[in-house]
């Protein structure tokens, strides 16, 4: 029996399904591939600073508190900022005014100090190489003995009372004078501490040393002695 030839349009059909390509496979995530949560995006905890930033701002917040407090003793355009040790001044510049207490409240004044050598040594008690250099101030103050010559502390920014605790533990007999508001040393230019000026008898700046100093050395006492013996 002879098959019957197939419609035009089923066989056409047919070579279409044929032809057709084979569903994609359903996908299913895999759990491996899946994004992880991040650390910050969980619980409060998670979310805290890490402990970096926290040093980080510690330390920001230390260097902005030190930069406060160096910007209180310089004054702005300060030369004798960046500079340590001896400068003279050829010709004298006359010593700026400096009345201040002294922890008896006794008030002393630089203008009547004529025909007298005065050392004023700016410190704080804060300051390790200020208190390093202390017991040279004492020694030329007190040996030998000089009339003429007179050694006046500068504490700057400090309390009273903390200035006479460091006078009492350290024996210092030279007067102590607290600049508590550091009017003094703003206006006598001081950047660095320790800083000394020596006075002479007419009342102008011989000689300042910026930074700590062996004042009982033998080349500083004789600079002082060729002050004492000017005319």
């Amino acid at each position: 029996m002879t098959r019957a030839a197939p419609h035009p349009r089923r066989a056409r059909m047919r070579r279409l399904d044929e032809q057709a390509p084979e569903p994609a496979p359903r996908y299913t995530p895999d759990a491996r591939l899946r994004p992880q949560t991040a650390p910050w995006e969980g619980s409060r905890a998670a979310r805290a600073p890490a402990p970096d930033c926290d040093l980080r701002r510690r330390q920001l917040l230390a260097g902005s508190t030190a930069l406060l407090a160096a910007g209180m003793l310089l004054r702005s355009g300060g030369a004798g900022a960046a500079r340590r040790g001896l400068e003279t001044f050829d010709p004298r510049p006359p010593a700026p005014g400096l009345r201040l207490r002294r922890l008896d409240g006794r008030l002393l004044d630089l203008e009547s100090m004529r025909q007298q050598v005065v050392v004023v040594n700016f410190w704080s008690v804060w300051c390790r190489p200020c208190r390093a250099e202390m017991p040279a101030l004492q020694a030329l103050f007190s040996r030998p003995p000089a009339p003429a010559l007179a050694v006046w502390g500068v504490a700057v920014g400090d309390d009273p009372a903390q200035v006479a605790q460091l006078g009492a533990d350290t024996a210092i007999d030279f007067p102590l004078l607290p600049d508590q508001d550091r009017q003094i040393a703003r206006a006598w230019s001081v950047a660095v501490l320790p800083t000394t000026d020596v006075i002479d008898n007419r009342g102008r700046i011989a000689f300042r040393m910026i930074g700590e100093a062996a004042w009982d050395a033998p080349a500083l006492r004789e600079r002082i002695a060729a002050l004492l013996r000017e005319e």
